[in-house]
């Protein structure tokens, strides 16, 4: 364990039990404001998809323009 854990393992046994309980259920359920619920994360994914749908190529795309790539690549070392 680290010193730093076990600093704060330390300063954790001087909370009262209140302040213990509010504590755990906050490592339980981090803050939702700031990292969302899984819906609404899920939710942003898609909005993302559809902003940015057809903004890159296909995969079938992708690899014939690299087949071309590499080609030429090869081309150039022969000659």
């Amino acid at each position: 364990m680290s010193a730093t854990l076990e600093a704060v393992l330390e300063q954790v046994k001087t909370l009262s039990p209140t302040e213990r309980a509010k504590l755990v259920e906050f490592l339980r359920h981090p803050n939702v404001r700031k990292n969302g619920t899984v819906e609404s994360r899920m939710a942003k994914i898609k909005a993302f998809q559809e902003r940015f749908r057809g903004m890159l190529p296909s995969t079938e795309e992708f690899m014939a323009e690299k087949r071309q790539e590499v080609e030429l690549e090869e081309r150039k070392w022969r000659s």
